[in-house]
């Protein structure tokens, strides 16, 4: 696995890119392909650098600095005005970087690939056509080779101690093949161009893009290059390669081949038995119960003392019983009250000592009450059971003293998947009308079973959504 320097050109607007795919998957989109507008109408347009946006910012940069720079001047005995030019550095750069990009993307409009098909699974043989914005009256077929070079990519959020404002991606390359493509003389929708014509196999093996953002995703990019032949050349495309299974088939080979029910018939209109569970639809006392029974059997599974467990509780455990596509039912139990109950203590200890203690002591100690107060919360009881049937889905919760018990219909469901917010579990996204967040509460600690009981939902929806 090879480690790429972090390319902030490309990631300056990530997190605008990934609101809008958020949006569109809470709004209920099915197929994750269709959430980003650079795979529509059968074509990839590139990943955009903004530049029009980096010129005017610039501008207003140089602008700003210069008129601050000679009010110092005028206004003060000392050539203070004169040590503000150097600020003058960022802006010019900006400008000059942005300027260049604009120009050829102005020089080569249109930009585009146009694959056999929309999406691609790993495995499959990707066929494209690249449609390169060149004119060929400018430039001659023969002249032109494309360089071509597909990764598979594994992105980890964090935040580095020289780079304190917010989370950033670091990009690791999984996989890659570079292959060079010479060009020919073709016709799209916006008028002759320099074409490229190619094919390859995708690896099998590679992870899929991610369906959701987190703190570790995955996505497969398009780097084609002809700076030598077409000056300033360079684009990078995102290629939508998915696992086009449906969710059923996601379900059965993650968790577990299901026969489908021989008595479950459109034509007879038979409703499907609920599969068995250990606690019945909308039975909070019987989910406290069971909360309490099951803490009871992984303390005595997991064995280790409360010292041990501190900074990280007792394994979550999952329940999942499903029958087929027809129904399912999730019961899912976490936390840890006895080292809720530590954390708690020393939370209230380190507050009175950041109290008490004058100087800088106080605002270390202020630190960690707060970051125990957290995995105060995070070691809470919880219980969470989700039954899917033809009525709908019915999500009862107990969360210390606070229950829950709503019911949905699966119009109004979005796509649910599995995504990964912290270092240890993998979290069930499923997003809801009155939600703020799309968050289950669902913790998996195997990724392989988080993605099968995502789907295994998502199969049951794709059932009875009208």
């Amino acid at each position: 696995m090879k480690r790429v320097p972090h390319q902030r050109d490309v990631l300056y607007f990530e997190s605008m890119k990934w609101t809008r795919k958020y949006r569109a998957i809470t709004d209920g989109t099915s197929k994750a392909w269709e959430t980003d507008a650079s795979w529509h109408d059968g074509r990839i347009t590139p990943i955009r650098r903004y530049a029009l946006v980096g010129v005017v910012f610039g501008i207003l940069w140089i602008v700003a600095v210069g008129a601050f720079a000679a009010t110092v001047v005028i206004g003060a005995e000392e050539p203070v005005g004169l040590v503000t030019l150097l600020f003058l550095g960022p802006g010019i750069y900006i400008l000059i970087r942005s300027l260049r990009r604009f120009l050829v993307e102005k020089k080569y409009p249109h930009v585009h690939l146009k694959p056999s098909r929309i999406p691609v699974a790993p495995g499959d043989r990707l066929e494209c056509v690249l449609y390169s914005g060149a004119d060929p009256a400018r430039f001659s077929a023969s002249d032109v080779t494309f360089s071509i070079r597909v990764t598979a990519n594994k992105w980890v959020e964090q935040s580095t101690a020289s780079d304190r404002s917010g989370p950033r991606k670091r990009r690791y390359v999984l996989w890659e093949k570079t292959i060079t493509v010479a060009s020919v003389s073709g016709v799209s929708e916006f008028g002759s161009a320099l074409v490229a014509r190619f094919g390859m196999d995708l690896p099998g093996e590679q992870e899929p893009t991610s369906r959701l953002p987190g703190s570790v995703s995955y996505d497969w990019r398009m780097e084609v290059d002809a700076r030598e032949d077409l000056p300033g050349y360079t684009y990078e495309f995102t290629l939508p390669v998915f696992d086009t299974r449906s969710a059923g088939e996601r379900a059965d080979d993650a968790l577990g081949t299901v026969t489908p029910l021989d008595n479950v018939s459109a034509g007879r209109g038979e409703v499907p038995p609920a599969p068995d569970s250990p606690v019945a639809r909308g039975d909070l006392e019987g989910l406290r119960a069971y909360l309490q029974e099951m803490h009871d059997q992984r303390h005595e599974l997991d064995g280790r003392a409360i010292v041990h467990r501190l900074f990280r509780g007792l394994v979550p455990h999952t329940t999942l019983q499903r029958n087929g596509d027809a129904a399912v039912s999730v019961v899912h139990v976490k936390g840890d009250p006895s080292v809720r109950t530590v954390r708690r203590l020393l939370a209230l200890t380190a507050f009175l000592l950041a109290f008490f203690l004058a100087g800088p002591p106080t605002l270390l100690f202020l630190i960690v009450w707060l970051v125990l107060v957290f995995m105060g919360r995070a070691a809470k009881p919880a219980a969470i059971a989700v039954h899917g049937d033809q009525s709908g889905l019915q999500i009862d919760e107990i969360r210390g003293k606070k229950t829950r018990s709503e019911r949905y219909e699966w119009s109004s469901i979005g796509m649910i998947t599995d995504t990964k917010f912290s270092m240890f579990y993998e979290d069930i996204m499923l997003p809801r009308p009155g939600r703020a967040t799309a968050t289950l509460g669902v913790r998996i600690p195997s990724k392989r079973e988080a993605e099968g009981i995502a789907a295994a939902i998502e199969s049951v929806k794709d059932r009875y959504r009208a």
